[in-house]
């Protein structure tokens, strides 16, 4: 009885316990460093929002300075930003992010020719950062 008994518990525990798969835990992460952008977009963060980018970021012709430019009109263009319907695919220590991008009444699927530049992701030193599709690992 008591060999049943401590069986239970033992089940129990495991059943309880969140053993997330490593993959999970990087999509996760990835979701929310796109749910930040969009809090930090709401209360008018750009410093929250290039928190979330890699210092070299290279995305087309634009640079992390850039970036932070296009991020500042954004801001005094579109007064409310969505993301929706997120899907990351990973690979090695890079993952590309396909949502729903919403600016105001305009929507796109990303990663899209007109944006795109929150789409896709490095990881460094366990980190994920945003980093843009003509990124080279450092």
């Amino acid at each position: 009885m008591k060999h049943l008994l401590f069986f239970f518990v033992i089940a129990s525990i495991i059943v309880s316990c969140d053993l997330s798969d490593p993959e999970d835990v990087d999509k996760a992460e990835i979701e929310d460093i796109l749910n930040d952008i969009v809090i930090s977009y709401t209360f008018l963060d750009l410093e929250g929002i290039m928190g979330n980018y890699h210092p070299d970021f290279l995305h087309g012709a634009d640079s992390y300075n850039s970036e932070q430019i296009i991020w500042e009109i954004r801001q005094n263009e579109y007064d409310v930003m969505s993301i929706a319907d997120i899907d990351i695919e990973l690979n090695d220590n890079f993952a590309t992010a396909f949502f729903t991008l919403t600016f105001d009444e305009q929507t796109t699927q990303e990663p899209s020719t007109e944006f795109g530049d929150m789409s896709y992701f490095y990881r460094e030193y366990d980190d994920w950062k945003i980093c843009g599709k003509n990124f080279t690992q450092p």
